[in-house]
């Protein structure tokens, strides 16, 4: 069974995700998660983990398990050998390509700065579950094949979903075409962008890293 991940946002004028993490097998006594401190095209060493408030974690009844945080990306639970669940929060007010970012307006976020793996489970399959904050309009735009729930979405590996950022708001979404293959352009707020050509230079340079990677 695919690990869970579930995002939401319900005050965002706090600037606070909350995650759930339901790990359905875990045969070990005991099981490490881990928050990365690395990001994908970011060659920096982050302390992502600074963020992270309000840890928990429950078995499969509900009930509180001993944890304790061996180091400063590193939390351990004591499972049992059992599936068990975990909830944190993780304050995000950085508004870069290599952070995240939650107020009133939207929410950005960026995986490895939110979502913990399973130590030794990174090639196991993630499911993606998003709550958008009630009441305002908002959707959801990232680059991962939606599951049959709504805003639910499947990742064949924490290393895909690790590499999905996503946007959550009332952005525009340009669509285009490479190679007869669909792509999408989030675009939050609203400058003097020429959104016509972010569109053209955006599909010049996915065909030129084509013709570079295959």
């Amino acid at each position: 069974m695919p690990t869970h991940y579930r995002l939401e946002m319900p005050a965002p004028e706090t600037h606070l995700f909350h995650i759930t993490i339901a790990v359905p097998d875990a045969p070990a006594p005991t099981t490490d998660l881990i928050l990365p401190s690395w990001l994908p095209g970011w060659y920096i060493i982050a302390d992502n983990a600074r963020h992270v408030q309000d840890f928990a974690a429950l078995d499969a009844d509900g009930h509180p398990l001993p944890w304790s945080k061996i180091d400063k990306a590193r939390w351990r639970m004591v499972n049992g050998g059992r599936g068990f669940e975990v909830r944190y929060q993780v304050y995000a007010n950085h508004l870069a390509v290599f952070a995240s970012h939650l107020d009133d307006s939207h929410a950005l976020f960026n995986p490895v700065d939110v979502f913990m793996y399973v130590d030794g489970a990174k090639d196991q399959p993630c499911l993606l579950t998003i709550t958008p904050p009630p009441g305002r309009g908002w959707w959801v735009t990232l680059p991962l094949d939606p599951d049959e729930a709504d805003n639910t979405f499947y990742a064949p590996d924490y290393h895909t979903l690790a590499d999905s950022p996503g946007e959550v708001g009332t952005h525009r979404v340009l669509p285009f075409e490479v190679d007869g293959l669909p792509h999408r352009l989030a675009l939050y707020g609203h400058g003097n962008e020429d959104a016509d050509g972010l569109v053209a230079n955006l599909a010049r340079i996915v065909a030129t890293a084509r013709d570079v990677c295959g």
